[in-house]
């Protein structure tokens, strides 16, 4: 089987939300028995999360690849430049790039654009594919059961800020929900970096994808960052309060904030956040609210993207 090279990048500052989303890539193709390269722009906490196959680590947004290579590449990176993903569209047999921010007028090959939301006019060569049925899933997360009950009250709630939590909102959140479901068990995703104990909660540091998604499964409510957990949330059926922490969340932010699967509270940095985050957790303590959401998350993400784009790079129709 022809080899896969993997670009991308990951660290505290920048979050690890590539590493995540690429490392479904990579499952499903060692699964059939691919070699997975990987080429990574990233500090100890992208090592710690990384740290089995092949890796090299090194600063390549602008280094242009200057060698044929007879493989496969996949880009996910916000920093690359225009030359460079030229040079790996010239040089391996075919490329996909990952889009959150119609960032460039890519060259040729295949842009994943996994946000919810209707395609829009695009530059460059590449053909786009739009959507959250696009999105690369974890296997944990490839074939969830369906939620078929929803409690009668909010008993356990799943806060996630990230992956690193740049703006510390995982304490403030846990205490939101503790105002709001007073008797509820609260469970917090906390990353890799060194942090104080967070009262009033169960932390989880590091967690692999199956454990992140039985947490997801077993909890009825969440809040959590428009990040990539956004499309496991929505696969587990999990009603969440949403709020936006960086600026190339914005769309999905804006795109699922329009279903029901999720409820806006806004970006990190507003004045009046915390009101927003209790009135809509008061919004889910609703059984009939939290059942409709659960119906419409699942719906949305069917967890077979990375198999969609497999199906691509090996030359078949998607």
């Amino acid at each position: 089987m022809t080899d896969l090279h993997i670009y991308t990048e990951g660290d505290l500052q920048r979050g690890l939300g590539h590493l995540t989303r690429c490392s479904a890539y990579a499952t499903i193709w060692a699964q059939q028995h691919g070699n997975v390269r990987w080429v990574v722009d990233g500090d100890h906490t992208a090592r710690n999360m990384l740290h089995d196959g092949h890796i090299e680590w090194r600063t390549w947004q602008d280094k242009p690849v200057t060698e044929r290579q007879d493989a496969l590449a996949i880009v996910d990176s916000y920093s690359a430049t225009l030359p460079v993903l030229h040079s790996i569209a010239d040089n391996y047999r075919r490329v996909v790039y990952l889009d959150d921010t119609f960032r460039l007028p890519y060259p040729a090959g295949l842009v994943v654009h996994a946000a919810p939301g209707e395609p829009q006019p695009v530059a460059g060569e590449a053909e786009w594919l739009w959507g959250p049925a696009w999105q690369p899933l974890r296997p944990a997360f490839w074939n969830i059961p369906k939620r078929t009950h929803v409690a009668e009250r909010v008993g356990r709630i799943l806060i996630l800020m990230g992956g690193t939590d740049l703006h510390n909102l995982t304490p403030r959140m846990v205490e939101l929900a503790r105002a709001v479901y007073p008797n509820a068990e609260i469970h917090a995703v906390i990353g890799p970096q060194p942090q104080q104990n967070i009262a009033g909660c169960i932390t989880h540091r590091e967690l692999n994808d199956r454990q992140i998604a039985l947490l997801m499964c077993e909890s009825d409510v969440a809040i959590s960052a428009a990040g990539q957990a956004t499309f496991e949330l929505a696969r587990c059926s999990l009603p969440t309060v949403l709020i936006a922490i960086a600026d190339n969340q914005a769309q999905q932010y804006s795109e699922w904030s329009k279903t029901l699967a999720f409820r806006p509270a806004g970006w990190w940095s507003e004045t009046y956040l915390d009101l927003k985050v209790q009135r809509q957790l008061e919004a889910l303590r609703e059984q009939g609210t939290r059942e409709k959401a659960a119906s419409i998350g699942a719906l949305i993400v069917d967890g077979l993207g990375a198999l969609r784009i497999l199906n691509w790079m090996m030359g078949n129709e998607h």
